[in-house]
């Protein structure tokens, strides 16, 4: 990662805007990486003020597989049709 990569997704067990981990939560990727040179804090204003009116949805964690080239394991989600709404 480079100064200014960001990545959206929901993290399924709390967490801030910025927040900085080892080994990732679990999470749902919304957006892969981008760059993007706004503070994290700016873009957290802007998210939140343009996600307001969108309803909150339900996802469950069903199966696993592995995933890039390290292979990490990764879970997958249920087969939702609002999951494939979402664009």
């Amino acid at each position: 990662m480079l100064p200014g990569d960001r990545l959206l997704c929901l993290l399924l067990d709390g967490g801030q805007p910025g927040d900085r981990f080892r080994h990732w939560p679990l999470h749902v990727t919304i957006m892969p990486w981008f760059r993007l040179p706004d503070s994290s804090a700016q873009l957290a204003r802007g998210l939140t003020r343009a996600l307001q009116a969108v309803p909150a949805i339900t996802v469950a964690a069903d199966g696993v597989a592995y995933f890039g080239p390290r292979r990490r394991k990764v879970r997958l989600l249920e087969e939702s049709s609002v999951l494939r709404g979402i664009e």
